[in-house]
């Protein structure tokens, strides 16, 4: 997604971009194509590439005459190698890690070989772009090359996520909580990762203080139906706090309708999107100190310690129990916080910026656009 992000606000007339991918189009090749970049297809099966795979490449490596290679994940990281090697004139290589690895044996086995050939050959690349300093941090303790990081956060379209009266009033009406009820929400795929059933312990707690509070969870397999989640809420007062919606794909509309957002993750988080998305809702939250979390929500809420549910329960109940006016003074800052630090324009301007550095001294003056192909 951020990739398509990306190359939808680029500067066609500097950049002329071509995406390859290793396997098929898959579900954004024809949204990619759709901003006029053409995607190729190398149909890869699982697993490590063959011949017809690398034939395939370099064939495109050389029709293509790339200034700049930039991988996107390991195994498009390790064909940017191969690609940078055999095209002609020698073009600058970038990789792109987009992921956090808290323990490398959770992986599956290619994964860590990929993994760990990465780290082997990352000193000869131009540079590696990361989007967290947590998974830059955990890779180079890995073994991958550390004077040539660079860190560039994710963006966000700031016109789709925003504060919107329209939606907040349309959802409670849905949910049947009245516009004076205080509503709590987590987004996100249920997962033990993601520590949900910690949330609702910490909500359960919470409950006791406070009774007038809704808390809206939403996501993939974010029902009742999920054992997770039913064995923790055992009767029916209980649950009619609790609005479960499953997979939505009204974000925006959900999150313009709470009054703060947590992230209850345990592990697993680099950068994880859903926090800057509340922020630019105008949200104040309560984040665990997982990933950069922290370091996205800056001072416009509270973190605390992962899987600790007594001090999420606090942490939510000190900015409910600030005055409406307080939270949304402290969500206009996380709406101010996003614009300056996570606009996707923003975002852009700091990738066009490196594409000019990494290609300084390669290419000629005179050119008027650069081409660069991402795998």
């Amino acid at each position: 997604m951020m990739l398509y992000k990306l190359l939808s606000s680029m500067d066609r007339e500097r950049y002329a971009s071509s995406v390859v991918s290793l396997m098929d189009a898959g579900r954004f090749g024809p949204m990619i194509k759709e901003l006029g970049v053409p995607v190729y297809t190398l149909n890869m099966r699982r697993g490590l590439p063959g011949i017809v795979t690398w034939s395939r490449l370099i064939r495109l490596a050389r029709r293509l005459q790339p200034d700049i290679v930039q991988g996107w994940m390991y195994h498009g990281n390790l064909a940017a190698l191969v690609m940078q090697k055999v095209a002609f004139g020698h073009p600058s290589i970038a990789w792109n890690i987009r992921h956090s690895i808290y323990d490398l044996a959770l992986e599956n086995r290619l994964s860590r070989l990929v993994i760990k050939l990465g780290a082997r050959f990352s000193s000869s690349i131009d540079s590696i772009l990361y989007n967290s300093a947590v998974s830059a941090q955990q890779h180079e303790a890995l073994g991958y090359h550390s004077a040539n990081r660079l860190v560039i956060p994710n963006g966000f379209d700031l016109a789709k996520y925003q504060p919107s009266r329209e939606s907040r009033a349309k959802i409670r009406l849905e949910l049947g909580v009245s516009d004076t009820s205080l509503l709590v929400g987590i987004i996100g795929r249920a997962h033990p990762m993601k520590d949900q059933a910690g949330f609702v312990q910490a909500a359960l707690q919470l409950l006791e203080q406070r009774s007038e509070v809704h808390f809206l969870l939403a996501g993939p397999e974010m029902t009742l139906h999920n054992p997770m989640f039913s064995s923790l809420l055992t009767n029916e007062r209980q649950g009619h706090h609790f609005h479960f919606l499953g997979e939505r794909s009204d974000i925006p509309a959900l999150m313009s309708a709470m009054d703060i957002f947590v992230l209850s993750s345990a592990w697993g988080e680099g950068f994880p999107n859903v926090v800057g998305e509340a922020m630019a809702c105008g949200l104040p939250c309560v984040v665990t100190d997982v990933g950069d979390s922290a370091r996205i929500l800056g001072d416009c809420g509270i973190v605390v310690p992962p899987r600790d549910i007594n001090r999420l329960a606090e942490g939510m109940a000190h900015l409910l129990a600030m005055s409406a006016a307080e939270r949304d003074e402290l969500g206009r800052k996380a709406r101010k916080r996003a614009e300056d630090e996570f606009s996707l324009q923003r975002v852009t301007d700091q990738y066009e910026a490196f594409y000019e550095r990494i290609v300084n001294g390669i290419i000629n003056g005179d050119r008027e656009s650069h081409n660069s192909s991402v795998l």
